[in-house]
């Protein structure tokens, strides 16, 4: 058994095999979307071709999760290790509490993390801080 994809490509991964039909369909209809969709459908024919014996090594993730980060996230998440409030994140930042918050809850959904600390250890594993 292959193992599976990570980052943005394990949901469609997980949604098994009933999704991969249906994906095709949506090419041409998701406008600024449709190279993340293109990803997708490569990264799970990789994994079929993998599992079939068509190809020697295994599925390699070509969308990492830093990639699925916004340049503002980016930005936000590289000040979270220094432990200022999201009001001084904001206000250095020029925008609202409010957007920082919404940065960060993008943040934690996207590292697969629920605290301001792990989200900080995910991104200095993956080298993005």
């Amino acid at each position: 058994m292959p193992p599976p994809p990570t980052g943005a490509g394990r949901p469609f991964f997980d949604a098994g095999p009933e999704l991969r039909p249906l994906l095709p369909r949506l090419q041409g209809r998701l406008g600024p979307l449709e190279s993340f969709l293109d990803e997708i459908c490569r990264g799970l024919a990789r994994v079929d071709a993998w599992q079939a014996g068509r190809c020697d090594g295994p599925p390699t993730d070509t969308h990492p999760r830093s990639a699925m980060l916004t340049e503002r996230e980016v930005q936000v998440l590289r000040e979270l290790p220094s432990m200022q409030t999201f009001a001084k994140i904001a206000a250095a930042r020029s925008v609202s509490t409010n957007t920082v918050k919404t940065h960060v809850r993008s943040i934690y959904a996207k590292l697969g993390v629920s605290s301001r600390r792990k989200a900080v250890a995910a991104a200095r594993a993956q080298g993005i801080v």
